[in-house]
């Protein structure tokens, strides 16, 4: 099935962008910057689009390493 939704990955500055509609509603935040595939500079942040935002976060926050680690 196909949609009409555009889906745009985009660097703005320490920050990649992977918009549904032009909206994204989580962001991740890396201190420091982490390398991603297919970029040529680290990123410190990364912003998505996901349907259930609150269920995401919490997914990632019960997985996510303490910093130092």
């Amino acid at each position: 099935m196909q949609s009409e939704h555009r889906k745009v990955l985009v660097r703005e500055g320490d920050r990649l962008v992977l918009s549904v509609m032009g909206d994204t509603d989580v962001e991740l935040r890396f201190d420091p910057p982490v390398q991603v595939a297919g970029q040529d500079e680290p990123v410190a942040r990364v912003a998505f689009w996901v349907d259930d935002p609150q269920a995401v976060v919490r997914l990632l926050r019960e997985r996510a390493v303490p910093a130092g680690y």
